[in-house]
């Protein structure tokens, strides 16, 4: 099967074959072998290898969707993912999306590490949400300014809230 995922204004293509727990996944030329330890409506836990060639470097993942969005957890560090049809992305709304980060599910805010004005750099941790007994980091997509923060520690937030807006440095 083949799924096309956005991530941070790039497109993702990987293929996936699945026989029983073990699954194959190959992305940008590199084929890793995934096992799925538990599974459940919406969520997956997964054990993979970083690379092919280093087996000692694995990992596990935490996966959860609801629609085209996935969330993916790995080493406490969140990615989201949306599922794509393949078709060439629309100009505009999604430049201007890329900036308003919202939270991936329901949390509460345990922590904001940036202030408005402040400069950051992509990868940055900018908000961590708990959620579900997680710590998910929400990362600057890019490297920018802090625009606004529309959260503060303690405070409960929705699935899509949204928690920081950013300007990119460009």
């Amino acid at each position: 099967m083949r799924i096309q995922l956005d991530h941070n204004s790039q497109t993702y293509s990987l293929d996936l074959a699945q026989s029983g727990k073990i699954a194959t996944l190959t992305l940008e030329g590199q084929t890793h072998t995934v096992e799925i330890l538990r599974a459940g409506e919406g969520w997956l836990d997964l054990r993979f290898s970083a690379s092919p060639s280093v087996p000692e470097s694995v990992f596990t993942a935490h996966i959860s969707s609801d629609g085209p969005k996935r969330w993916v957890t790995i080493n406490g560090q969140t990615f989201v993912l949306t599922q794509t049809s393949g078709l060439a992305k629309r100009s505009g709304h999604a430049q201007h999306a890329a900036g308003a980060l919202t939270a991936p599910m329901p949390g509460q805010i345990r922590a904001v590490q940036v202030t408005q004005g402040e400069t950051v750099f992509k990868g940055q941790t900018l908000v961590v949400v708990e959620a579900m007994k997680m710590e998910l980091k929400v990362t600057a997509p890019f490297d920018g300014t802090i625009k606004s923060l529309k959260v503060q520690p303690g405070q409960a937030v929705e699935k899509d809230e949204l928690l920081v807006e950013m300007e990119s440095k460009e």
